[in-house]
Parts: C-alpha cells; sequence; structure tokens
C-alpha cells in the first residue's frame, strides 16, 4: 500500500501545484470540494491502474495462507474414511476458496496424483494473471494522447 500513497500523494500533489488550484482556492472553494471537483478526477485513471495488481497479489496472498491451512473464508466438514486398511481423513470443503481447495488435494499429491491439485493451481494462475493483464492494459498509455503523469513531467 506504500506505493499506491505515494502515487496518491504525487497526483495530488501535482494538482495542487496546478494555476487552477489557486484561482479555486481564490474564488472559496472548500478543501472536499476541491477535492472532489480537482484532484479525484487525477486519482481516479491512477488507482484503476493499481486496483488490479493489488487484487492479483491479494489473491495469490490469501491462497498461500489456505495451502497452510489458515483459511479465511469458507468452511470445511471432516469426513473420516473407516473402509477397508487404513485410508486417511479427508476434508469436505462446503463453500471453499482456491487454497483451501489447493490444501486438500496435498494428500493427493502426496499420494503422487497430481490431477486433483491442478485444478485450484491453474485456477489461482490464470486469475492471478489475467488480473496482472488487465493492469498492464489499463497502463498503456492511450493511442495519440500522452498520459497525465507523463505530460507533467
Amino acid at each position: 500500500w506504500r506505493d499506491v500513497a505515494i502515487n496518491v500523494a504525487g497526483h495530488i500533489e501535482h494538482v495542487r501545484a496546478q494555476p487552477f488550484a489557486d484561482s479555486s482556492r481564490g474564488l472559496g472553494t472548500g478543501p472536499l470540494r476541491f477535492f472532489r471537483l480537482h484532484v479525484l478526477p487525477f486519482l481516479r485513471p491512477a488507482l484503476a491502474v493499481e486496483l488490479p495488481f493489488h487484487a492479483s497479489a491479494t489473491l495469490v496472498l490469501l491462497a498461500e495462507l489456505g495451502f497452510v491451512q489458515v483459511f479465511l473464508g469458507g468452511s470445511s466438514v471432516l469426513v473420516e474414511d473407516r473402509g477397508l486398511g487404513s485410508t486417511p481423513s479427508y476434508t469436505l470443503a462446503t463453500s471453499p476458496e482456491l487454497g483451501q481447495l489447493l490444501s486438500t488435494a496435498r494428500l493427493y499429491i502426496e499420494r503422487h496424483q497430481l490431477y486433483p491439485g491442478l485444478g485450484p493451481a491453474v485456477a489461482i494462475a490464470v486469475i492471478a494473471l489475467a488480473f496482472e493483464r488487465i493492469g498492464i492494459a489499463l497502463n498503456a498509455p492511450s493511442r495519440g494522447r500522452p498520459r497525465a503523469d507523463i505530460a507533467a513531467d
């Protein structure tokens, strides 16, 4: 969040340094109205670029926590299979999250059955990459128009 705060502070300082900011204050515009009318239009594109990157990082973090069995959402039911031989207990996810599904697939991976673990792993990777691609696409400059942060330099 430090990078987002630095980015927001830079945009606010850029707007405050503009001549229209002095004019707006001279006309008696209050701080909240100034923020809504002048600062927020400059912040929307910058925050729209940051949001997909942070969503991707949060998804991967939740998947990592779920893999080490720290579940922030979802619930599970322990089912013991008392069939022939010594079979392990299984945890069924009633409202699963992707990290919890990956953690449950650990039992299969230990038995050299990789396919049950591929579904959640591939889903996490595809969703994270999709968020990253959205962020990269939003970060690309418009065709023919310079971006506001590049034009200010």
